[in-house]
């Protein structure tokens, strides 16, 4: 945060340019690494919960379908979305303590 206000413009280009290259890989299969699901899948969708709360994946179709299809998972809520609100409100939280600031 190193006493951020708001998420640099800078940042938000590189997730958009990461966007970009995971599109690229869900548009050659179903998931990360092949047409079945993978812990590369597990790995990069707990990081995506959070920052897609920062960074919006609506002009990315093939992520936008690839998170959705992992969200049907039946341990979905207590293993991903809990800690993910949490640690994106720890976050949002940061940026407006720093603007009172």
């Amino acid at each position: 945060m190193q006493g951020a206000s708001e998420v640099p413009k800078d940042k938000l280009a590189q997730i958009q340019r990461g966007y970009k290259v995971l599109e690229k890989y869900l548009s050659e299969t179903t998931f990360l690494a092949s047409n079945s699901m993978t812990l590369a899948d597990l790995t990069v969708f707990a990081w995506m919960e959070s920052i897609t709360q920062v960074a919006s994946v609506e002009d990315f179709p093939k992520i936008t379908t690839w998170l959705n299809e992992l969200r049907k998972l039946p341990y979905y809520g207590e293993a991903n979305k809990d800690g993910a609100d949490l640690h994106i409100k720890l976050f949002k939280d940061a940026l407006e303590r720093n603007r009172k600031a």
